[in-house]
C-alpha cells in the first residue's frame, strides 16, 4: 500500500489505536499505513473483530496474536486490552506543500491554528470536529509528541492521523496567512460576537489553550478577534466547544451563500 502523504517529522514514533471503530474506520483509509494488529489469543472474536482482521488480512497488514499479559494495559490501569492497532503516522507537511496541495484540488484553505493547547482530551475532540468538518489543516507549534500522541489519538478516534498537520510557529503561520491573502481570525474572550462577522472564503481560525486563552501578542496579528457569549456568570467554555462553534458557523455562512 502506498501513502499519499509525506511525512515531514522524523520525531514521530509508532501511535496505538485502541479503540475497534477507530481501528476499523482507518483501515477504510488509504492513507494510514498500519504497521502491525496486536490480537489477544482466545479473544472471542464479535463480527466487528472479524472484519477488522478481514481488513488486515486483505490488506496485508501483519496480525500478531499475544496473551494476554503481554497485551498493552489499557487506559485505565486495570485490564490488558484485547486488540490494538499500531501505525506511524504520515500526515505532517510543509506549510508549503499543503497550500500547493489544496490549489492544485482547487479546494478552498480552511486552517485551524491551535496555540498552546495542554489536554490531549481537547486536542483529540477538536481533531474529530475538524476532520468531519472538513478543515483542510491543523496548524501547531511545540513538540510533536505533545499534539500527537496515543491519548490524542484516542480521543478523536483516530482522526488527528488523518488530517494534515503543519508544525509551524504561530507568528510564522499567521504571516504566511496573511501573505497568501487567507483571513485569521482570533477566538478570545474579549472580541466581537462571532456571528456578526463574515467567515465565508479562505479562512484560519485561531484558538488558544485552555486557561488563558490567546496571548495579545497573537491576537494582535490576527485580522479580527471574536467571541462566543456568555449569558450565565462563568468564567469560560470549552475550548473544544468553542473551536466547534466557530468551525460550523462558517459552514452555515458558506451553505447559506451557495442556496
Amino acid at each position: 500500500m502506498k501513502n499519499k502523504i509525506k511525512n515531514y517529522d522524523s520525531d514521530v514514533q509508532i501511535l496505538k489505536i485502541r479503540n475497534k471503530n477507530a481501528i476499523e474506520e482507518l483501515l477504510d483509509d488509504d492513507n494510514i499505513a498500519f504497521e502491525k494488529i496486536s490480537v489477544a489469543k482466545n479473544l472471542e472474536e464479535n463480527f466487528q473483530t472479524k472484519r477488522i482482521l478481514k481488513k488486515a488480512k486483505d490488506k496485508g497488514i501483519k496480525v500478531e496474536t499475544l496473551k494476554l499479559s503481554q497485551m498493552a494495559v489499557r487506559r485505565s490501569g486495570k485490564t490488558h486490552e484485547v486488540i490494538i492497532g499500531y501505525i506511524k503516522p504520515t500526515n505532517i507537511l510543509r506549510f508549503e506543500e499543503l497550500l500547493q496541495r489544496l490549489e492544485k484540488e482547487k479546494k478552498q484553505p480552511f486552517f485551524l491554528l491551535i496555540n498552546r493547547i495542554d489536554f490531549d482530551t481537547n486536542i483529540g475532540v477538536i481533531a474529530r470536529t475538524a476532520f468531519a468538518a472538513g478543515i483542510n489543516g491543523l496548524i501547531y507549534q511545540g513538540e510533536t509528541e505533545r499534539f500527537l500522541n496515543d491519548d490524542s489519538v484516542h480521543f478523536s478516534l483516530g482522526s488527528i492521523v488523518r488530517i494534515p498537520l503543519v508544525k509551524q510557529n504561530i507568528f510564522e503561520a499567521i504571516k504566511k496567512l496573511k501573505d497568501r491573502g487567507i483571513k485569521t481570525v482570533a477566538l478570545n474572550m474579549n472580541g466581537k460576537n462571532y456571528t456578526d462577522t463574515n467567515l465565508t472564503g479562505s479562512l484560519a481560525i485561531v484558538i488558544g489553550e485552555e486557561k488563558n486563552g490567546i496571548s495579545r501578542t497573537v491576537t494582535e496579528k490576527c485580522d479580527e478577534v471574536l467571541s462566543i457569549p456568555i449569558y450565565n456568570k462563568i468564567e469560560s467554555l470549552n475550548v473544544a466547544i468553542c473551536a466547534a462553534v466557530l468551525i460550523y458557523e462558517k459552514i452555515r455562512q458558506e451553505n447559506l451563500c451557495f442556496k
